[in-house]
């Protein structure tokens, strides 16, 4: 249900997109001639800020709004990234336009997961800058994704080095990134953490499927 709720939420934020990119394009005439007025009027500085501006207004018109290929993770990205505040800089880069070796039950549960943790530690007040990477990247045969977030201290971990949850619900400890670690290598993947005193970092590796 709330999966489905999410699907629509971006289906929303995509028609508005595209909706503000063809009010883009239908006005790029009128630019154009305004441009050239400039130009002819040899004022260059004049015709650096109007570029300048159209590049912003352009930027805004598509601003926090991401596609990698990939419906479910499309889905699941908006949503996350949408839940952040203004002060949180976002950085996504890549496309995984080719189908994953694993269910999209799977893929969501993993994606979830990991974006969840991210939020949670984004959310929370951190005196240093709040930033959020993420990189998909497709070779031959594996898909790769990189999630780093900024941290104020080091998540708590146990005995056996999983991370304690600092959600009130005790009792998840871990679960979601060990859940996350089942599916990868359960689909024969690699899921690997990295941490800092200041960054968080997952690192998921999945098969792509064979092209038959």
């Amino acid at each position: 249900e709330e999966l489905k709720k999410m699907k629509s939420e971006y289906e929303e934020r995509l028609l508005e997109v595209e909706n503000n990119i063809r009010i883009y394009q239908h006005d790029m005439e009128n630019h154009l001639i305004c441009l050239m007025e400039l130009a002819y009027e040899e004022n260059a500085n004049r015709v650096m800020n109007y570029v300048k501006e159209l590049k912003n207004d352009f930027v805004d018109r598509k601003k926090q709004f991401y596609q990698t290929g990939n419906f479910i993770v499309d889905v699941l990205l908006n949503h996350y990234v949408s839940l952040l505040s203004d002060d949180v800089k976002k950085d996504v880069k890549g496309k995984w336009i080719q189908d994953l070796d694993v269910t999209e039950v799977e893929l969501c549960s993993v994606f979830s997961n990991l974006m969840q943790n991210a939020v949670e530690a984004l959310i929370k007040p951190i005196t240093n800058k709040k930033y959020l990477e993420i990189k998909f990247v497709q070779g031959k045969t594996y898909a790769k994704l990189e999630i780093k977030n900024s941290l104020e201290r080091l998540p708590e971990q146990d005995r056996q080095g999983n991370l304690i949850s600092t959600k009130e619900d005790r009792k998840k400890h871990g679960i979601g990134l060990m859940n996350v670690r089942r599916i990868v290598e359960k689909n024969g993947g690699k899921f690997e953490i990295e941490m800092t005193k200041e960054e968080f970092k997952s690192i998921v590796i999945l098969k792509l499927k064979e092209n038959l």
